[in-house]
């Protein structure tokens, strides 16, 4: 419970610093990247890609349009390979 709090605590910072820039995926993948740490170590961490975050350019709303695009593309792919290999195995 003690890590939960603080994971919500760091999320208010990061939302709260960064605005527009937050990206609850990125907050994910800092938080779950390192495995099982120290809060006062996941607490740096975090605090570090906010710095790291406000010193990188803003990104623009074309790179956000492309990764939501190019990730419905990726879904679509797979669902399109899982049903053809279904119908192979009917067929077999």
């Amino acid at each position: 419970k003690i890590g939960e709090l603080k994971i919500k605590q760091l999320r208010g910072e990061a939302t709260a610093q960064l605005g527009d820039r937050f990206d609850i995926r990125a907050f994910h993948d800092v938080v779950l990247g390192s495995g099982a740490i120290p809060l006062d170590v996941l607490e740096a961490n975090v605090h570090r890609w906010i710095d790291t975050t406000k010193a990188a350019s803003p990104p623009s709303p074309l790179d956000r349009q492309r990764t939501v695009g190019s990730r419905w593309r990726y879904l679509h792919n797979r669902l399109r390979q899982q049903r053809r290999r279904r119908r192979r195995r009917r067929s077999s």
